[in-house]
């Protein structure tokens, strides 16, 4: 255990700084913190001075910051200057440096941001946001600014902190100040972006020497306008390469990203219209004696760089290194050793290839020393809330309320720790794993204060951080990597390319200050293929749990009741109505076409309603309606009051179908729901298998009360459904933007449409001309619902196809409750493919719908081509009524699918979900009576080779909407990643002018 501290040394007055020094005060420990700079705030603070370039090369970590290039220096540099550079060098903010993690991860449990800070601000307010900070936390008043540490060592139990501090004088002359003094702890907060990284390439250092103002680091970059017109050569191709090629590109002629296929490069799609991605760079020429001559500000530079594949680049005006930067401690120059491999590192040394930070336990407690400590080494995490749980359990330690472990044992979780991971920058990195490092901690310091008695505690990330997180990974989502090894785009980009901006000014860059953010693809757990929301967080978990519970046991139910009341018709007509009604012709299929035309007129009129009024009024009052009119169906006498019954029964069933499909789509994600959307629509095979059992059940009844067991049917559907429908009102939870449930508290509300926004799912826009325009001219409308025509008329549909081959059997002689109980054999596989086709879709095929649509379309032309010859073996002939219900379950997958195409526009997927549905039942209407007319049954030829050619096109169909589809993703990527041309600010005339000054000579 490290013995109580009085006197606590803090290095850096960065946001890990100000972190630890508050920390650190609230523990009542005495304080002092050393800052360079005037003020506080570290990379964050914008200086427009530029840092002095490093010397090239710079590839010693130690040397880092105690070497400079003098050819840099301008002869009107005075000495005061220089020694002010050199005191505390600038740092690497310029001036559209915005965060790249939002300001709810970031923020902090000392200071809230203010109400209505955005997610993605510029540097201003977040090096605000830090200064605010440390005056708050009373840092301000300990800390010495404009002093910098210059030696650190230990002498016996104390550290003595040797320091100068930078006086400006009257005369304009500058003063040092060195002080000495001794101290219990040390703790170094003095950040990762000091000391540039420049590379050993051929000749490199004599171009530099030769043209010092057209080649620099990126440390050193500040704004475009400099760049006006130039050819570009930028050598790296990871965040701040990517970052500052993005801000370069509406003001220069052509940029050349140099790569190496590193870990950690971003994707060339990201990059501006204007540049061109090419290998990396193996030397630069020669200087020659014709190069030597007078180089205007216009001209290029006069000689060629080699690539790797052997091409030249030529005609390059400025260079710019986006290398990296070392770690470098350079007042601790006896615990570097630039010579050793960190393979061979020994247990005392710091920093050797400056990649990162040995021989530390837990990233913060030097292992030899745990009286030195570090905050803020770890990469890839919310820094500022990371590093403040650093923070806090440092600040317990050093007070000694938390012991740490025997020197033994952290060397011995350290050295596991090297085996698993190796070395490099990846050995301090979080990527994936922040929450369980910060858990880690927090329990640990935990135990360690029960353990003392100490009734404080620790509290981990909070549920705003958490929902923050997670809409973080929705959004890397969207942009299709959630399940792929590879760098994500910063937050600001992604936000930036979802919101649609097109801005050309520097505040509205990305950014490149903090690690790149990178996402690892998690194994999913056995029990995600069950069930996708069993591997979810907690907090997620319940919400899912609650919003399945309530819309998906609605829908169902809703579903259910709306297919019994529909196929309701068919069990009476086989159970007594035909007979008693004297239904000796066409009736049947005139009964199922005025229910049809009622549909069809209702669904379009119906979702468009949808987008402007609550759903949870008018689809529950819809239900109601229906209910009410099949009870009024056991008391019709005629055909034609069963037709006119029947159309306006189709009029008020018509909102259901697709308005609860629209209300799905705006709930869940991608990989959840193809489940759901097949969840609700096996309920109506289920209702079809039940119309089937309950006229079997309810025929018993026949004559009671003076009904027929055909009229009871419709009276017991009605006293089913009207409770569901009146329940609706209470239960259906509209869609985010407008949901005010009983069962989700507003948190969860707001949670849900974070959700959807992670998705790319629109919110509810108004009706206007070009948005009509768009729907009408886009292909969604029209192939999306083709496919859906074909799928849900490439079937037997309504018509009773296995119940009337049953009754039409002579030998075996079927029973009425035969006739109602075997077909549904056909539902019951048409339920079982359908779960097997969603669940499949959402997990195993990643999310990918059309391989499903693609087998199901095969099974029915297998099916139904048999059927078509008839005269076939009696068990293949009931195994293809059976097995034709495999087709049958692709509904949920088409819609699913449409609801993912049309995620952006909101009002178009709910026209193109009811235009599926309403075109699916128009072709409905009218076919039966030409191919399933009732006088054919039961061989009804026509009609089983029209359902195979019709699932022939299904296919062919599937295959077109995955090409389309492909087109529209690849196009929407280019447009969200790399802007329109325009937002280069160049046209492409211009580009292809420009580039006649460069060439590539091979």
């Amino acid at each position: 255990m490290i013995k109580e501290s009085k006197r606590v040394a803090v290095i850096g007055a960065g946001v890990s700084g100000v972190l630890a020094a508050a920390h650190l005060k609230r523990e009542g420990l005495d304080v002092t913190v050393f800052e360079r700079s005037s003020c506080a705030g570290g990379v964050w603070t914008y200086d427009e001075h530029q840092p002095i370039e490093p010397t090239y090369p710079s590839i010693l970590a130690s040397q880092g910051e105690r070497r400079y290039n003098k050819n840099d220096l301008g002869e009107d540099v005075r000495e005061a200057e220089l020694q002010k550079l050199l005191h505390a060098p600038p740092g690497p903010c310029y001036i559209g440096l915005r965060n790249n993690v939002g300001t709810r991860l970031l923020q902090t449990t000392l200071n809230p941001f203010p109400p209505g800070t955005p997610d993605i601000v510029s540097h201003t307010v977040l090096g605000d946001y830090i200064r605010d900070t440390a005056l708050k936390a009373g840092v301000t008043e300990i800390t010495q600014y404009d002093t910098q540490v210059t030696n650190l060592i230990k002498s016996g139990q104390k550290w003595v902190v040797e320091a100068s501090t930078l006086t400006l004088e009257p005369s304009g002359t500058v003063a040092l100040e060195t002080s000495s003094r001794p101290f219990d702890s040390v703790v170094i907060a003095s950040g990762h972006y000091h000391a540039p990284r420049v590379p050993d390439i051929p000749n490199l250092s004599a171009w530099k020497k030769h043209w010092p103002s057209r080649i620099q680091h990126s440390k050193r970059y500040r704004e475009p306008s400099s760049f006006q017109n130039q050819n570009i050569l930028l050598i790296g191709a990871s965040v701040s390469s990517t970052d500052i090629a993005r801000e370069l590109g509406p003001v220069a002629n052509t940029i050349y990203q140099s790569h190496r296929n590193g870990a950690f490069d971003l994707p060339q799609s990201l990059l501006p219209e204007n540049a061109v991605r090419v290998p990396e760079v193996i030397s630069f020429d020669d200087i020659t004696e014709e190069a030597n001559g007078t180089l205007h500000s216009s001209d290029p530079i006069p000689l060629t760089i080699t690539l790797k594949n052997g091409q030249k680049l030529c005609g390059i005006h400025s260079i710019v290194l986006c290398t990296g930067y070392h770690i470098t401690l350079p007042f601790l120059p006896n615990l570097h050793s630039d010579t050793t491999p960190p393979s061979l590192v020994s247990t005392s040394t710091l920093v050797t290839d400056g990649l990162q930070i040995h021989n530390l336990h837990r990233d913060i407690f030097y292992i030899p020393d745990p009286t030195l400590l570090f905050i803020g080494v770890p990469y890839f995490t919310a820094t500022f809330t990371l590093f403040e749980f650093q923070a806090m359990v440092a600040a317990k330690v050093v007070a000694g309320k938390v012991a740490l472990p025997a020197e033994e044992q952290m060397r011995r979780e350290y050295e596991e720790k090297v085996k698993a991971r190796g070395y490099g920058k990846e050995f301090h990195s979080l990527r994936g794993e922040e929450e369980g490092y910060v858990n880690g901690l927090v329990d640990w310091a935990n135990k360690e204060l029960e353990k003392g008695g100490r009734e404080e505690r620790l509290v981990g990330h909070s549920e705003i951080w958490k929902e923050a997180k997670i809409e973080q990974l929705e959004r890397m989502k969207a942009k299709g990597t959630s399940n792929m090894i590879l760098i994500i785009v910063p937050l600001g980009i992604i936000l930036r390319n979802i919101s649609g901006s097109n801005s050309k000014t520097p505040e509205s860059s990305t950014t490149h200050a903090q690690p790149e953010v990178e996402v690892k693809s998690e194994p999913k757990k056995w029990y995600y293929y069950v069930w996708d929301t069993l591997d979810k967080p907690k907090e997620e978990r319940w919400f899912m749990f609650k919003l399945d519970t309530a819309l998906l046991t609605f829908a169902s139910l809703g579903y259910f009741i709306k297919y019994l009341d529909q196929s309701n018709i068919n069990s009476a007509f086989v159970s007594g109505m035909k007979e008693d009604l004297g239904l000796y012709k066409n009736q049947l299929n005139y009964m199922q076409t005025c229910w049809t035309v009622g549909y069809v007129i209702g669904e379009l009129p119906s979702n468009i309603i949808l987008t402007r009024f609550r759903p949870s009024v008018w689809i529950p009052t819809m239900e109601v309606i229906w209910s009410i009119l099949t009870f009024c169906l056991c008391r019709a006498n005629t055909a034609n009051q069963v037709y006119v019954l029947r159309f306006f029964i189709g009029l008020a069933e018509s909102t259901f179908y697709p308005g609860m499909q629209y209300i799905i789509g705006s709930w869940y994600k991608k990989d959840e729901l193809a489940k759901r959307s097949c969840i609700f629509h096996t309920s109506g095979a289920i209702a079809t298998m039940f119309s089937g059992y309950l006229m079997a059940g309810v025929y018993h009844l026949d004559g009671k009360g003076g009904f027929a067991g055909w009229q009871w049917l419709f009276i017991i559907d009605g006293v089913i459904s009207l409770p569901v429908a009146i329940a609706g009102y209470f239960v259906l939870p509209d869609v985010p933007e407008i949901s005010k449930p009983f069962y989700l508290t507003e948190e969860e509300v707001a949670f849900a449409q974070k959700r959807m926004q992670g998705e790319g799912r629109q919110k509810r826009q108004p009706y206007t001309k070009s948005k009509v325009k768009s729907i009408l001219t886009s292909w969604h409308i029209y192939v999306l619902t083709l496919l859906y025509v074909l799928f849900n008329n490439g079937g037997s549909g309504s018509t009773p196809v296995f119940q009337q081959f049953l009754k039409a059997s002579k030998d075996p002689k079927y029973t009425i409750s035969q006739i109602n109980v075997y077909p549904t054999i056909t539902n019951a596989v048409q339920v079982v493919s359908t779960f097997i086709y969603a669940w499949t879709s959402d997990s195993i095929l990643k999310g990918a719908r059309w391989p499903a649509i693609v087998f199901g379309g095969a099974i029915n032309i297998m099916c139904y081509v048999s059927l078509a010859i008839w005269d076939i073996p009696l068990k293949w002939k009931w195994a293809c009524f059976a097995l034709s219900g495999m087709g049958g379950g692709l509904s949920g997958l088409c819609m699913a699918w449409a609801h993912e195409i049309c995620t952006h526009d909101n009002e178009e997927r709910a026209i193109v979900i009811a235009s599926m549905n309403e075109f699916a039942y128009v072709l409905q209407a009218w076919l039966p009576l030409i191919v399933w007319q009732q006088v054919e049954a039961p061989e009804y030829r026509k009609g089983f080779i029209t359902v195979s050619f019709l699932s022939g096109a299904l296919i062919a169909t599937a295959f077109t909407v995955r090409v389309l589809h492909a087109r529209d993703l690849s196009k929407r990527k280019r447009e969200e990643e790399i802007g329109e041309i325009s937002s280069a600010g160049t046209s492409a005339e211009g580009i292809a002018a420009g580039k006649k000054n460069v060439e590539v000579e091979t």
